[in-house]
């Protein structure tokens, strides 16, 4: 590829991280980086962060090769050839699956053998490069109160309903400018990932002005989730999901049934709709199933109104719990939860409450203390829950609630042999689900 030099440049990330010494016009220099950098095959040196030129060669020996041509012939033999990068708001130390998400796309573009540049915000105090991520822009901890105090202002808070898709759109400008300013390359590729659906404006303007080559990661529908605004707006921003997924060069999505939906309402080539799960990143410890007739339940994940609401399975399970006998059912709801369902949880009584895993650690043992998985229903939505492929690791028997049968995560569900109950809302009635629990503990079927 062509570097910033107008030479062609391999990248060979790791070598020379810290104190790069380098050897120019015959004088040794010393010169400090605290990035990777890339070696050109013509010995230039070139820092792929900041992209300052450190010298004129390598010595050999910082990369642990004999000498200078060994170490350029590796280089140029290598797949280190292309350099990605990602713009998210979903990166780890954030805690969710589109964060764990990306930390795998990440590690798998990395084995292919390209260079990943990550550019994030910045949680707390955590700026600057860390290693190959640039936490910049503003802080994630002081975004809900700037949304707040903007939102009392009237006028804007209007203008902002019809004119962008989400209130992320200040981290979108900032990440696009720095990253023309700071780090861009004309052969870059760019990723960028949603939700929010704002992060697709960077690969817009990068695409349409510079012509990079654009992958969107689509991780959730922008049209659907806008059910309760004005219909103007839902026509605005379907038009602009529209644009996205005719203008980038790859889609990728979670799900064959999100990819269906997709070709089905934009018309786009299946063969530009790739299918990549979320997967799971934990390890998984079971535990033996709650002494005596004690059930324990629960339900990890966000609950959004028009979307995932879960009330009517807030109402189900009510009615479960009156079919046993008392204090033998406890519902749990982990992760953050809509204000609606959150009052109707607070007033329902001790059998149910809220909670928050904040580790890894935390997220297992609590997976490793439920009996039987709840999964909320999809209300008009084609995608399925960003923790499924969690539940299905964790091999814990699953009540998938659903307002058809043979939905996406239904069908998803069965393509993965998982052992669950399809409660249809509506349909269903809570003696099924106190019968699919009885057999699972081999007990006998009583209800009619």
């Amino acid at each position: 590829m062509t570097g910033r030099f107008g030479l062609i440049h391999v990248y060979a990330p790791g070598v020379g991280a810290g104190i790069v010494v380098a050897e120019a016009l015959g004088q040794t220099t010393a010169g400090r980086c605290t990035h990777n950098f890339a070696v050109g095959v013509y010995g230039l040196v070139d820092c792929w962060c900041c992209c300052l030129p450190v010298g004129q060669q390598v010595i050999a020996a910082a990369a642990g090769a004999p000498n200078i041509a060994t170490l350029q012939f590796a280089l140029c033999n290598s797949t280190l050839n292309m350099r990605w990068v990602v713009f998210t708001l979903h990166f780890p130390p954030a805690r969710n699956p589109r964060a764990f998400r990306m930390e795998q796309r990440v590690r798998d573009l990395e084995q292919e053998g390209s260079v990943v540049v990550v550019c994030a915000p910045a949680p707390g105090s955590m700026r600057g490069w860390i290693e190959n991520v640039w936490r910049t822009g503003p802080r994630v901890g002081e975004m809900p109160g700037l949304r707040n105090r903007l939102r009392t202002v009237k006028p804007l808070y209007a203008l902002h309903t019809l004119l962008w898709p989400d209130d992320k759109t200040l981290h979108q400008v900032w990440f696009l400018f720095a990253y023309l300013l700071r780090i861009r390359r004309s052969d870059d590729r760019i990723l960028t990932v949603s939700n929010p659906f704002s992060a697709h404006f960077i690969g817009l303007c990068l695409k349409g002005i510079f012509g990079h080559r654009w992958v969107a990661d689509i991780g959730d529908l922008q049209e659907p989730s806008l059910s309760s605004k004005l219909t103007f707006v839902r026509k605005l921003n379907a038009w602009l999901e529209s644009i996205v997924l005719r203008t980038c060069d790859e889609v990728v999505v979670n799900a064959g049934s999100m990819k269906e939906h997709l070709v089905a309402r934009y018309g786009i080539p299946a063969e530009k709709v790739r299918v990549a799960a979320n997967g799971c990143r934990l390890t998984f410890v079971r535990e033996k199933t709650s002494p005596g007739k004690t059930w324990r339940l629960a339900y990890f994940g966000n609950s959004y109104p028009g979307i995932r609401e879960g009330r009517q399975e807030l109402h189900a399970l009510a009615g479960l719990q009156r079919l046993l006998p008392e204090g033998t059912l406890h519902m749990r709801f982990y992760g953050r939860q809509h204000r609606a369902l959150e009052h109707e949880i607070d007033a329902m009584g001790d059998w149910v409450d809220r909670g928050i895993c904040d580790s890894d650690e935390e997220l297992v043992e609590a997976y490793a203390q439920t009996d039987l998985l709840v999964n909320l229903a999809n209300l008009h939505y084609p995608g399925i829950p960003s923790k499924l492929d969690e539940y299905i690791a964790c091999g814990t028997p699953i009540v998938h609630f659903c307002y058809a049968r043979n939905d996406a995560p239904g069908c998803y569900l069965r393509e993965r042999r998982a052992v669950f109950f399809e409660y249809l809302l509506g349909v269903n009635r809570p003696e099924d689900l106190a019968d699919f629990m009885k057999a699972l503990r081999g007990e006998a079927v009583t209800t009619p």
